[in-house]
């Protein structure tokens, strides 16, 4: 089974991993402690692959630069 991670604002793929299907659970993954809504939101599960939305770093960098902007922390 592929655990695809991609950039759900640019939608860039930032890793690809290959791993046994009948190792991987949801609290080895860390979606346990997420909610219905959550898993809904950041999951799209099919026959043989995982593809789970994050930020990535650029991404997430200039998020936090228009944060900084729009607060008039920075000018």
């Amino acid at each position: 089974m592929k655990l695809v991670y991609y950039c759900s604002q640019c939608n860039d793929v930032i890793d690809r991993l290959e791993v046994d299907a009948e190792e991987i659970t949801e609290d080895k993954l860390g979606f346990s402690i997420l909610t219905p809504g959550e898993k809904e939101d950041i999951i799209n599960e099919t026959e043989d692959e995982i593809e789970i939305g994050i930020i990535c770093d650029d991404c997430e960098a200039e998020d936090d630069l228009i944060s900084l902007v729009n607060n008039n922390l920075i000018h």
